[in-house]
């Protein structure tokens, strides 16, 4: 009798999907915020670095420098508020600035712009911060198409997906950084016709296609739709407990950092198993530096492993891991 009662539990378990299975303790809290913590300096001193040697804002580097600080302090980790406002606003103005060619330089990095916006999110500035930043909503909502979408810019063309799926991406990462913190008659009717372009598009490769779709549902569409595209990021957990940016790679940093990032918003119970085992993914894969490791989006990097995109994966480990720690 015991050997049966055994044998069926042993095929139940098997049966049961990995993101049920409640087999494994959660992790502690202590672990989440040092590894938190370790991250931090990494993030500063590269991104200083690049705004030092290299003086542009780019959409992989200072951006997330600000947003991942911006949600660490958030959480009461220790962040200095005071350089941390003077790099958001040389972010700021270099993006506004004008060049010897007559354009603005944003407007050549629409995608760094939205992050700059998804960055502050709802957090306090000054009165000239928001004066730039409802600037820098106007040089998006001038760089949106015809036809409702947004091009990517500067190296994102170049990545190792469709290019459909890319334009997709950021539309939907331009729709995301235009709702914050509010929207004026202009920009909603600059989402609804963007929502419009996206009707008809199909599933891309990416696990990033997927939770951007999910989050501007969310925001804006069917619950529904939502539902569904949550229950599809949840099949796509691999069994480390991460994500991949390409389905069908191995597990990654920035995708399991954009995917804890999403579960977080959503903030359903039914996802803390998910969450915790994404989370264990991120602890364990943490190098010494405080870094994560990730392959290059871009194809002519051929998946090597470059500065660029370790901070980029590093930045959306943090991220995530901030926004699902818990209380």
């Amino acid at each position: 009798m015991l050997h049966h009662l055994s044998t069926l539990i042993a095929l139940t378990l098997a049966l049961t999907p990995l993101h049920l299975r409640a087999t494994e303790p959660s992790t502690p809290t202590k672990n989440l915020r040092q590894a938190i913590e370790h991250s931090l300096p990494f993030l500063v001193s590269e991104g200083v670095k690049w705004i030092e040697e290299r003086k542009c804002v780019t959409c992989h580097q200072v951006p997330f420098m600000l947003w991942s600080l911006q949600e660490a302090s958030q959480r009461g980790f220790a962040v200095d508020q005071q350089k941390l406002d003077q790099w958001t606003d040389w972010s700021l103005t270099q993006s506004l600035a004008v060049g010897d060619d007559g354009i603005i330089a944003g407007s050549k990095n629409l995608d760094g712009l939205e992050q700059l916006l998804l960055a502050h999110g709802d957090s306090p500035i000054s009165d000239t911060m928001a004066e730039n930043y409802e600037a820098i909503k106007k040089i998006i909502l001038d760089g949106q198409q015809p036809d409702g979408a947004w091009k990517p810019r500067g190296q994102l063309p170049d990545q190792r997906r469709p290019a459909a799926e890319t334009m997709q991406v950021s539309t939907m990462w331009a729709i995301l950084a235009l709702a914050y913190p509010s929207q004026t008659e202009e920009t909603a009717n600059a989402i609804q016709q963007a929502r419009t372009w996206l009707q008809d598009a199909k599933p891309g490769l990416s696990s990033e296609w997927l939770i951007v779709r999910l989050l501007v549902e969310n925001r804006f569409g069917d619950p529904n739709q939502t539902k569904k595209y949550l229950e599809q990021l949840l099949q796509l957990q691999n069994e480390d407990g991460g994500w991949s940016w390409l389905t069908t790679e191995p597990s990654d940093p920035f995708a399991t950092g954009q995917a804890l990032y999403a579960l977080a918003i959503l903030s359903t119970k039914n996802n803390n198993r998910a969450i915790q085992r994404a989370q264990q993914f991120l602890l364990n894969s943490q190098q010494k530096d405080g870094s994560w490791l990730f392959p290059s989006t871009l194809t002519r990097k051929k998946g090597e492993t470059v500065a660029t995109s370790i901070y980029w994966g590093t930045a959306w480990a943090t991220i995530g891991l901030v926004r699902t720690l818990p209380d």
